[in-house]
């Protein structure tokens, strides 16, 4: 399952997995005990993108070729 990090308005990241951006946001807002339906901290303040594995292994030098 892809792996999403969702952002709240008010800096909180965290990651999960989930199907898609939608579940992800949900997640986040049962793990931060926020109501999903609340409009103004809700799923429709948060932002979710999918977060590409090879991308953070490099950018924590852990890619190909780090070792050496």
């Amino acid at each position: 399952m892809p792996q999403y990090e969702v952002k709240a308005p008010s800096g909180r990241k965290l990651v999960v997995e989930a199907r898609d951006s939608s579940q992800a946001k949900r997640l986040a807002c049962k793990k931060w005990g926020i109501k999903p339906s609340d409009y103004w901290c809700g799923v429709t303040s948060l932002k979710a993108r999918k977060v590409d594995k090879t991308k953070e292994e490099r950018r924590n030098g852990r890619g190909q070729g780090a070792g050496v």
